[in-house]
């Protein structure tokens, strides 16, 4: 796996399973928007459990941008049961 660097507003329950973002390589990145109440607090907890991975917050993100080594998807996807 190689590293990814995430921009998604909300994270919600499965997305990590669903993604693989437990194999993700090391320097990978998210960044989401906790504070809007729309992200899975379980599903938070163990993304920062996971050593490979930086997880940051911002305030009224409203991205859904996911970028690999030779891929990237920009689009209106959110990581939840919805959006994926």
């Amino acid at each position: 796996p190689e590293p990814a660097h995430v921009a998604v507003a909300f994270w919600g329950r499965g997305a990590i399973e669903e993604l693989g973002v437990h194999h993700s390589a090391t320097g990978t990145r998210l960044i989401v928007n906790a504070e809007s109440g729309c992200c899975h607090p379980q599903e938070l907890r163990e993304l920062l459990a996971i050593e490979n991975i930086k997880v940051r917050t911002l305030s009224r993100l409203h991205a859904k941008t996911y970028i690999g080594k030779s891929r990237m998807v920009v689009g209106s996807a959110n990581a939840s049961s919805n959006g994926l």
